[in-house]
């Protein structure tokens, strides 16, 4: 049988053989111990390697560092007091009387801890914008092995993100790890941070961790909503005051517009903005509109002032008077005088319609407070709202038996439940109960809601095999 040999060198160390096409062993007689190491970059390993055979010529150690000579020795100690080589992979190799060899590699894994962990906002400095998104990048410098390390990403106290990385480098790299984020209003004072884990497994040392800095940032909105700002109604004579505020960031600026009116004064401040009437007439009757805006957007409220015991009546006409009108249905009003007038025109919040009729093809306002002014000779300044209600029928109406379904039981009481699904408004709402063509009950709402909502109502009965059969129903009407 042919047979072919091959050699190696080890740098220092005698010329090693191994033969193939000879006899084989069932196993290399060599133990290690420990079996691996987990060691930090620049430590010192020792690594102990024996065998139980007698029949041997010798036992040593290839590596790059801390090799040893083939010995005539039962063990031989691997042993390096500052292990730098990241590539390193020592072998202990036993050589047989009959001049085969076998060997074992030691597996070591040598490590090294991040040098810094930063975190930064990728492509953007500043404020952060609501509603738009950013990317934080994290990271880390001079780390290894790469595929233990682990990555998470906190919000607060919360962890957000988790990575890992499957690349099989061992030298030390760096790396970074990305999270995308969407601001939202208020979020200034939440605080984003990334940590690095090195992960070494249960033969390592206990996971080292390093954090980045907290970054936290402000995140700018526009205004969004009119606060404090409500109708009032006070008697004649007596002084009255409209409060202003909004949210958003930049703080907002704030500005009126309202109908010519004695006795107003402004006041601004950080907070907002204050309008005061220091002795309230007829002539203060009206809207008054309060703008919020800063640099991303404005926002708008109108809250009417209402004047108990004004003098004089004013002459303004409404054809009609007031108006019932279906949610995207066509309304027309017209605006009217008894006596000469200098100018007449309507108002819908900011909009001056300069015509005495107002009219809209669709109604698509669930709030609008339409009104018709007017200076008059000799009287002056007044106007005249309309009263204008905005209703729509409900979707769908369904009844319905809470908690059970199927046959009912003799004496057991059941409650049933009608759901009026997108109805407005709801102080008009009555529902009807009724058994067969007996009316049982009239539920009626007190809260005063213009805008479409959805409204459940319950009965509770109590079956006999008197109602076998017996139908019930609810009924919605709008009394308008």
């Amino acid at each position: 049988m042919c047979e072919i040999i091959f050699s190696r060198i080890f740098l220092g160390f005698p010329l090693l053989l191994w033969i193939a096409g000879g006899p084989t062993h069932a196993a290399c007689p060599i133990e290690l111990n420990p079996l691996t190491l987990v060691v930090r970059y620049g430590d010192s390993v020792s690594v102990n390697c024996s065998t139980t055979s007698i029949d041997y010529e010798g036992m040593g150690w290839e590596a790059t560092l801390g090799g040893t000579a083939l010995k005539e020795v039962n063990y031989v100690i691997w042993n390096v007091e500052n292990l730098t080589d990241w590539t390193i992979q020592p072998v202990c190799y036993l050589t047989q009387k009959d001049g085969e060899q076998c060997l074992k590699k030691f597996p070591v894994i040598l490590y090294k801890t991040p040098g810094s962990v930063s975190v930064s906002p990728q492509s953007h400095s500043g404020p952060m914008v609501e509603g738009t998104e950013y990317q934080l990048q994290c990271d880390i410098q001079n780390v290894a092995p790469l595929r233990s390390l682990v990555v998470k990403w906190y919000k607060g106290n919360e962890t957000v993100k988790t990575e890992t990385f499957h690349n099989s480098t061992r030298i030390p790299v760096d790396v970074f790890s990305t999270l995308n984020i969407t601001p939202r209003r208020f979020e200034d004072e939440v605080k984003y941070r990334c940590e690095a884990e090195l992960d070494l497994g249960p033969k390592g040392p206990l996971a080292s961790v390093l954090s980045s800095q907290t970054l936290h940032f402000a995140v700018y909105f526009p205004p969004q909503n009119i606060l404090e700002l409500r109708d009032t109604e006070v008697d004649v004579g007596s002084p009255t005051g409209l409060n202003c505020s909004s949210d958003g960031n930049p703080r907002p600026e704030y500005s009126w517009t309202y109908h010519r009116a004695p006795n107003v004064k402004l006041r601004n401040n950080d907070g907002g903005s204050l309008l005061t009437i220091e002795q309230t007439t007829g002539e203060n009757i009206g809207n008054y509109t309060c703008h919020a805006s800063n640099t991303l957007g404005k926002v708008f409220k109108i809250a009417r002032v209402s004047v108990r015991g004004a003098e004089p009546v004013c002459p303004i006409k409404l054809i009609p008077e007031s108006v019932v009108v279906k949610y995207g249905s066509p309304i027309s009003v017209s605006c009217r005088n008894t006596t000469s007038v200098e100018e007449i025109y309507w108002t819908t919040g900011p909009e001056v319609v300069n015509d005495t009729t107002w009219s809209v093809l669709e109604l698509l306002d669930w709030d609008i407070r339409p009104g018709c002014k007017a200076t008059f000779q000799g009287i002056g300044r007044c106007s005249k709202p309309l009263h204008i209600t905005v209703y729509k029928t409900p979707d769908s109406v369904s009844i319905s038996v809470l908690n059970h379904s199927g046959p009912m039981v003799e004496g057991t009481q059941y409650q049933l439940q009608c759901d009026i699904q997108n109805i407005a408004p709801l102080q008009n709402l009555v529902v009807k109960w009724y058994k067969g063509n007996e009316p049982l009950d009239n539920v009626t709402y007190s809260t005063v809601s213009k805008t479409p909502v959805d409204v459940s109502d319950t009965l509770m009965v109590s079956s006999s095999r008197d109602d076998d059969g017996a139908q019930y129903r609810c009924r919605a009407e709008l009394d308008l």
